[in-house]
């Protein structure tokens, strides 16, 4: 790395640091407060990320995903980064897809829209020159934890590990090119199904820095979730679960966050894919120790020091719950079985983890939409023996809620 690529990134990191010290100074104050003084910390905090940059930005729409792990006051914040993050000019748009393209944006399109619909998704957060500045930020990210993983005490968390898997994947975003052809293989994937839809790429007019696509009228699921009167809720549940299931069983092309936007997926090795259905088997069999060593073989190094007591913990802890408990609060047990992964060092490959926590999530917002929905149902039922079968008999029944139609 040269002298002047140093230079840049100490200066960078001066600026984040300013730029993040009022969030840190006042966040204990603030949380212990509460009230008014909590939402505007927490205010703070999406702004911080606003002004942070790409990388940042990501982040915090990834956060937005994870009750899990943040509050619901929290993810309601970073919320608005999903769809209201800060946009580049209209003068740098018009100069990006002019070049891109080979062509004036007056002589590819009759009507060119200044204003974005929406600005979410890398496409609008990248300013010009977001690939340095992301370069950088992760540099000083794998620094930050380097230097914190040596601390007592924030070893067991692999700091350097979760900065790794965040940004593998982000990386990727960067190309619009790769994110059409996943657009193309979801809506092959889906062309059956009339009421799950993709953005249509329009060729020639893709390239690594513009994609061209259809427009989908969408909305944030979180907007249905908090609206108990709207009746369409079991059906949306019912479609959105079957749709991920597939996803995961039997396509092996898993989008991570939302449908409009499929830059960041994760696609499994044979093994892997394997390792995940004797992992949701093992967990609709309520087999802690099974589930222990399933998880263990999809290590992407086995850095748990005690293999046999991982596996007996999940075994007792199965043992200790009641079947009906596992059954309706299947996600609380998949968080108790994060945090076991967690107390035993275990550190699963970038792709499972995404599939595990997508799964978290999805979870979590397919009961709030409908509470008699139960996910280890709909697994159970794909996960028999002859589960490639039962599948398409699943799939059969979703489609039938609506008139057949090509995507």
């Amino acid at each position: 790395m040269s002298l002047w690529e140093e230079a840049a990134i100490l200066l960078r990191g001066c600026y984040l640091l300013a730029l993040f010290l009022p969030a840190l100074v006042t966040a204990h104050t603030a949380l212990w407060l509460g009230g008014s003084a909590r939402l505007h910390w927490m205010q703070l905090v999406t702004w911080t990320l606003e002004q942070a940059g790409p990388a940042f930005i990501k982040w915090g729409q990834w956060g937005a995903t994870r009750p899990d792990l943040f509050p619901p006051d929290l993810t309601t914040q970073l919320e608005r980064l999903q769809t209201a993050a800060p946009a580049h000019s209209a003068q740098h748009s018009r100069a990006v897809v002019g070049a891109s393209l080979g062509r004036p944006v007056h002589v590819l399109f009759d009507m060119f829209e200044d204003k974005p619909v929406a600005s979410g998704s890398i496409a609008q957060v990248r300013h010009p020159g977001v690939a340095k500045v992301m370069q950088r930020d992760f540099v000083l990210m794998q620094r930050a934890v380097k230097l914190a993983s040596a601390l007592p005490g924030l070893a067991a968390l692999r700091l350097e590990e979760s900065v790794r898997q965040f940004g593998g994947p982000l990386q990727e975003q960067l190309d619009l090119g790769l994110e059409a052809a996943h657009l193309t293989r979801f809506r092959a994937n889906f062309r059956l199904w009339p009421n799950v839809s993709f953005p249509n790429p329009i060729y020639p007019f893709v390239a690594k820095d513009v994609l061209v696509e259809s427009f989908e009228d969408g909305a944030l699921i979180s907007t249905f979730v908090n609206q108990p009167d709207y009746k369409h809720r079991g059906m949306l549940a019912e479609t959105g679960l079957t749709c991920y299931l597939q996803m995961l069983l039997r396509d092996n092309f898993i989008h991570a966050l939302i449908l409009l936007d499929t830059g960041m997926i994760a696609e499994l090795s044979k093994p892997d894919q394997a390792g995940l259905i004797t992992f949701f088997r093992a967990l609709t069999k309520q087999d802690g120790a099974g589930l222990g060593q399933a998880i263990l073989d999809m290590s992407e190094r086995h850095t748990c020091k005690n293999p046999e007591a991982f596996v007996a913990a999940l075994a007792a802890m199965f043992d200790a719950l009641d079947p009906d408990y596992i059954h309706r609060h299947t996600s609380r047990v998949i968080e108790s079985i994060i945090d076991t992964l967690r107390q035993h060092q275990v550190t699963l490959k970038s792709t499972v983890s995404t599939v595990v926590v997508t799964t978290l999530v999805l979870e979590g917002w397919s009961s709030k939409l409908n509470p008699d929905m139960r996910i280890l149902d709909h697994m159970r039922d794909m996960l028999q023996a002859d589960w490639g079968e039962r599948i398409g008999r699943i799939v059969d029944k979703t489609m039938s809620s609506g008139s057949l139609a090509i995507a």
